[in-house]
């Protein structure tokens, strides 16, 4: 018999229902904090993201090392008539060629990361927060 058991918590997304309550309680009341914090999560996804790919692209098509400058490709032993691989697997790709395909595959991670940031900030909250913008802005105006 298997002690095989579920988390019927996190099955059924308590928590993450727990915040998007407390996500719209800042939306509605702090519309201005909402978009603050929106624009942290979507700076700090984005740029940490998209930025280590383009590195590690870059760095393993060029040189053939990982980020943490480790080889990328290792072999026990010597290859016939190269030589030791750890010094010889250097791709040496052309620059231009790594920065598009690079600059590609950053245009994919960047749609991506836009559609963990709307599961993470509801478009309809984004709207809610908006609408309270504007209706402040319109009070404003009016004193």
């Amino acid at each position: 018999m298997s002690d095989f058991k579920i988390d019927t918590t996190n099955y059924l997304g308590l928590d993450h229902n727990t915040y998007k309550n407390k996500l719209l309680q800042i939306s509605l009341t702090n519309a201005s904090e909402y978009f603050k914090m929106r624009e942290n999560v979507i700076r700090n996804v984005k740029n940490d993201a998209i930025k280590k790919m383009y590195e590690v692209f870059y760095k393993v098509m060029s040189d053939g090392v990982l980020l943490d400058g480790s080889n990328a490709a290792t072999y026990a032993g010597n290859v016939p008539n190269v030589g030791d691989i750890n010094t010889v697997f250097k791709p040496a790709y052309p620059s231009q060629k790594i920065t598009e395909f690079a600059l590609g595959a950053s245009k994919t991670l960047d749609a991506i990361c836009e559609e963990c940031i709307e599961l993470i900030f509801p478009d309809d909250y984004r709207k809610i927060a908006e609408s309270r913008l504007m209706r402040k802005g319109e009070a404003d105006r009016l004193l």
